[in-house]
């Protein structure tokens, strides 16, 4: 489990940011979750991705 990151004041705050790679798209044979910022997710799961942006109507 992570631990929960704070600032000087005392809130939460993200940790840095990962980049993402061609690897991240490579078939391995695991599933895989990625928070994307404001809210959206990509599942990557075998030979599928799966955006999920709940902005999108």
């Amino acid at each position: 489990m992570r631990t929960i990151e704070k600032n000087a004041k005392g809130q939460a705050v993200a940790p840095a940011a990962v980049p993402m790679t061609k690897k991240e798209f490579e078939t391995d044979g695991q599933t895989r979750v990625y928070w994307l910022g404001g809210g959206g997710a990509m599942i990557h799961s075998r030979d599928t991705n799966v955006l999920i942006d709940p902005i999108l109507e």
